[in-house]
């Protein structure tokens, strides 16, 4: 078993994900709050729908940064890893502008990242479909996979 500071691995990417999850949370907590009262916006219709979601999208966005984490040597190529992953992510997913100004191809591309049907579902208000979520879930699945495949590869080295 692979130890750091005599703390098994496994510990410590637990401890990191659940960190991570109540800090973003506890930002997305503030944000719902503020939102209205600050920009005038709109409730969601569903806020059960919106968070269950909201929390799905989270976490797979912290496994992806925990991977980025174990598969990185050194800090300046995980800041790499996590621009090349996140920054597209940011960009094509229609959460800067609507994703329907992008080019076909670009369109195309951003179907892989997991913040694209996010933004999808976060904006569909009670039309939540298992069309909508189906993409995610499987995002998710291949995200976790991924993950205990390169733990498992990390145990084994």
């Amino acid at each position: 078993m692979i130890k750091v500071g005599n703390i098994p691995l496994w510990v410590l990417l637990f401890t990191n994900f659940l960190s991570a999850l109540i800090h973003m949370l506890l930002v997305s907590l503030i944000i719902y709050i503020s939102a209205p009262i600050i920009f005038k916006a709109d409730y969601p219709m569903n806020p059960l729908t919106y968070f269950l979601s909201l929390l799905l999208f989270i976490i797979i966005c912290i496994i992806i940064g925990i991977i980025i984490g174990l598969i990185a040597k050194k800090p300046s190529t995980m800041t790499m890893l996590s621009q090349l992953v996140f920054l597209p992510s940011l960009l094509l997913s229609g959460i800067m502008f609507p994703s329907d100004m992008l080019p076909e191809f670009f369109i195309k591309v951003s179907s892989i990242f997991p913040a694209t049907h996010s933004i999808k579902i976060l904006t569909a208000s009670n039309k939540l479909t298992l069309n909508l979520m189906l993409p995610l879930i499987i995002i998710g699945v291949v995200v976790v996979a991924t993950l205990v495949i390169t733990y498992k590869k990390i145990l084994v080295d």
